[in-house]
C-alpha cells in the first residue's frame, strides 16, 4: 500500500514523468511492451492450466491444499487478464487512455488481487503448519469444504476492506507514469498528518505485514518441527516404501507438498519485498523524479512476475499436477 503523498506538490513531477514516458525511443517501447505481453500470456496460460488440472483430476480436487492453490491461480488469472491490458496500453501509447472511473477500478482491483494473493499464501502456510505439526487436528480443520469457506471468506474480506476504504473516502487515485499504472494512496478526509500516517500504517499492516508475519511464523515452526524429529524430505521419500508402508508414503507426499508451497511463498516474497521497499523509500526519503524509470517499471513487472511463476513452480514440484497440465497442453483427456 502506498504511503500518503501530497498530490498538489507532485503534479508537476508527474507531468514531467509522463512526458518522458511518451518520448521513449521506439526500441524501448517495443521491448517494454513485448516483455510485459510475454509475462501476461505465460502467466495466463499457466494459471488457467492449474485451474483446469485441479478441476479435471479427482485426486487433486480431494486435497484441501489444492483448493487454495486453485483459488490462487484464479487470482493470478484475473491479474494477467484484467490488469495486464491496462499496463500494456500505457507502455504502447505512453499515456493513460481511460477516464478517472476506470483508473479507480483498475487501482482498486489491482490492490484487491494483491491482497487476496497475500492472504491465500498465508492460508497455505497455516494449512501446511497444521498438516506437518498438528496432524491430529489437520483433517478436522482443513477439509475441502472448510477450506473452500476459508478461501471464500478471504476474497470477501479483502475486497470488502478495499471497498470500505473507498466508501469512506480513505483512498485517492492517480496515474503513476513510472509504474505505468493507476495507484492509490491513503489520505483521510481531514488534513491531519497524524491521521494520514495512522491510516497508512493500518492499511500497510492489513495488506502486507500481517500475512508476511503468518508466512514467517508458520514455516519457522514447520522447520523447527522437522529438524527436531530429524525428518529429511529426501531420505523420507527414498525409504518410505521400505520402512513404514502407505502411512510413511502419505507423510512423505505431504512433506513434499509443504516444500513446494514454501518455495512458492518464498519466491512470492522475493518478488514483492523489493516493491514494498521501493514504495517506502520513494515516499519517505526521495521523490519519484529521482528514481530511474527502469527501476520503477521493474516494480510493476515484479508484481506481475509473481503471478507468472506460481503455476510453473507448482507443476515442477508436483508430479500429478505436472502430468495433468501436460495432458491439457496436449489436448488429452484426464
Amino acid at each position: 500500500m502506498n504511503n500518503s503523498v501530497d498530490l498538489n506538490n507532485s503534479v508537476d513531477v508527474f507531468t514531467v514523468l509522463e512526458r518522458e514516458l511518451q518520448s521513449r525511443a521506439t526500441f524501448t517501447v517495443v521491448i517494454d511492451s513485448l516483455l510485459f505481453l510475454f509475462f501476461a500470456v505465460t502467466g495466463l496460460i499457466g494459471n488457467v492450466c492449474v485451474c483446469l488440472a485441479v478441476y479435471r483430476n479427482a485426486s487433486l480436487r480431494s486435497k484441501a491444499t489444492n483448493v487454495v492453490v486453485a483459488s490462487l491461480a484464479i487470482s493470478d488469472v484475473l491479474t494477467c487478464s484484467v490488469m495486464a491490458p491496462f499496463f500494456l496500453s500505457v507502455l504502447v501509447t505512453g499515456r493513460w487512455l481511460f477516464d478517472e472511473a476506470v483508473c479507480k477500478f483498475q487501482a482498486m482491483a489491482m490492490y484487491s488481487l494483491v491482497g487476496v494473493s497475500l492472504y491465500l499464501m498465508a492460508l497455505i502456510a497455516v494449512n501446511r503448519y497444521y498438516c506437518v505439526v498438528k496432524q491430529e487436528k489437520y483433517r478436522a480443520i482443513f477439509s475441502c469444504k472448510s477450506t473452500f469457506i476459508f478461501v471464500l471468506f478471504t476474497w470477501l474480506v479483502v475486497f470488502g476492506s478495499v471497498i470500505a476504504f473507498y466508501f469512506f473516502k480513505m483512498f485517492q487515485f492517480y496515474f503513476h507514469p513510472l509504474k505505468a499504472t493507476c495507484v492509490l494512496y491513503v489520505g483521510p478526509k481531514t488534513n491531519s498528518v497524524i491521521l494520514a500516517h495512522l491510516a497508512n500504517y493500518a492499511s500497510s499492516a492489513l495488506f502486507m505485514m500481517f500475512p508476511f508475519a503468518i508466512f514467517i511464523s508458520s514455516y519457522a515452526r514447520i522447520f523447527r518441527h522437522v529438524r527436531r524429529h530429524q525428518i529429511n524430505v529426501t531420505s523420507t521419500l527414498q525409504t518410505s516404501a521400505e520402512t513404514e508402508g502407505s502411512s510413511s508414503s502419505s507423510r512423505a507426499a505431504e512433506l513434499k507438498m509443504t516444500r513446494a508451497m514454501f518455495v512458492i511463498v518464498f519466491v512470492y516474497m522475493l518478488c514483492w519485498i523489493p516493491v514494498f521497499v521501493t514504495e517506502i523509500v520513494m515516499n519517505t526519503a526521495y521523490t519519484w523524479d529521482q528514481i530511474d524509470r527502469n527501476l520503477a517499471l521493474a516494480t510493476t513487472g515484479l508484481g506481475l512476475m509473481s503471478s507468472v511463476i506460481n503455476p510453473w513452480i507448482i507443476s515442477i514440484m508436483n508430479r500429478t499436477l505436472r502430468k495433468e497440465i501436460h495432458m491439457i497442453l496436449c489436448c488429452k483427456s484426464s
